[in-house]
Order: structure tokens, then C-alpha cells, then sequence
């Protein structure tokens, strides 16, 4: 992947970073998945909110460039249409946290900010309870 620095400058190891963070994490989910026997389907729920999250930046990112705006207008704005479309995109697709998995993340919070904590993460609760 250094290959690619001298020739696209930043944007290459961007490219580089991000190739070796998708190989790391394609060998450690192949691993625990032949480990722990999930199906193929258990295997891309769990890692759902990563590719949607993924989908909605570079959508979110290509629609605000597109608008040539003032870098601070454009980051202001891409980072509230992200969250509300990612937020959005969980719930109907009904991936992300479970409402147990918010619980046991807000008692492992520091009490004065668990109210909050508690807000932010049932946000990205839209998954429903299965079992195994």
C-alpha cells in the first residue's frame, strides 16, 4: 500500500489505511464467525452498522461537495445530514444496538453523563432482540 503514497500524496494512504483497516477486519469477523459457527447472515448483521455507516458518509460527502460551499458551512452541515441519516437508516433497517445493549453500555458510564449517554445510544438502538 505505500506504493500508492508517492503517487496520490495524502489520498493514497487514505487508500493504504483503509485497505489494511477492511483486511484486519475481514480475517478477525472470518475468524469469530468459524469460531462462535455463525451463519453468513448472523456474520454481516453484526457488522450491518458498519457498511451502512460507511454508505452514508461517502453519500453525505459526494452531496455536500457537490454543493462547493465554505469548508465550515459544508462541515456543519455534512455531520448533522449524516447523523440524522444514519440514525434513520438504523432504524429502518433494524440494525444496530439492541435496548439491552444500551442498558448495559449506560451503567458502565460515569452517572452524570449516563442521561445523555443513555439519549445518544438508544438512538442507534433499532435492532430487535433474537435469539440464539
Amino acid at each position: 500500500m505505500l506504493i500508492l503514497v508517492p503517487h496520490l500524496g495524502v489520498w493514497g494512504a487514505v487508500i493504504g489505511n483503509a485497505g489494511a483497516a477492511l483486511t484486519q477486519i475481514v480475517l478477525v469477523l472470518g475468524g469469530e464467525a468459524r469460531m462462535l459457527r455463525l451463519t453468513f447472515g448472523q456474520a454481516l448483521a453484526g457488522i450491518a452498522p458498519y457498511l451502512l455507516g460507511a454508505l452514508v458518509s461517502v453519500t453525505v460527502w459526494f452531496a455536500v461537495s457537490a454543493l462547493e460551499w465554505n469548508p465550515v458551512p459544508s462541515a456543519i452541515t455534512a455531520v448533522g445530514t449524516g447523523l440524522v441519516l444514519l440514525v434513520v437508516a438504523l432504524r429502518l433497517l433494524r440494525v444496530g444496538l439492541t435496548s439491552a445493549d444500551t442498558e448495559v453500555i449506560v451503567t458502565a458510564l460515569p452517572k452524570p453523563v449516563r442521561g445523555v449517554g443513555r439519549f445518544m445510544l438508544n438512538l442507534c438502538a433499532g435492532a430487535r432482540m433474537t435469539e440464539l
